[in-house]
C-alpha cells in the first residue's frame, strides 16, 4: 500500500496552496509539486502541477538520509533564493518526516 505525505503549502494564490506531495511504494518515491483549492469538493481539490522526479526507493533514502536535493542532486545546506525559501523549507522538513518516521 502507497504511503502519501504532504507538505505545509509554500505558495498560496488564488484560492490555491501549492504544496509538495511524496508518495512512497514499496519501489518507487515520487515527489510531485500540487495545488489545492480548499473550496473545491474533495473529489477535485488536488490538481497535479508537475511531477518533478520518480527515484527508486533505495536511491531517494539513501539521497534524503545524506541532505542531497532528490529534485537536482545537490547538497541541501541553504535556499539559493529568497524566492523560493519557503518551498526549501517545506521540503526540508519532509525529509525530516521521512528520516525520523518512515525510513528508520
Amino acid at each position: 500500500m502507497d504511503s502519501i505525505i504532504y507538505s505545509d503549502p509554500f505558495k498560496i494564490e488564488q484560492n490555491f496552496d501549492h504544496q509538495y506531495r511524496i508518495t512512497i511504494s514499496d519501489l518507487h518515491l515520487e515527489l510531485d509539486h500540487i495545488k489545492c483549492n480548499e473550496e473545491a469538493s474533495i473529489d477535485e481539490c488536488v490538481i497535479l502541477v508537475k511531477n518533478i522526479v520518480k527515484l527508486p526507493i533505495k536511491e531517494a533514502k539513501l539521497k534524503i538520509e545524506n541532505s542531497i536535493d532528490i529534485r537536482n542532486g545537490e547538497k541541501m545546506d541553504n535556499c539559493k533564493t529568497d524566492s523560493d525559501k519557503l518551498a526549501y523549507e517545506c521540503l526540508k522538513e519532509l525529509y525530516d518526516y521521512l528520516t525520523n518516521n518512515i525510513f528508520n
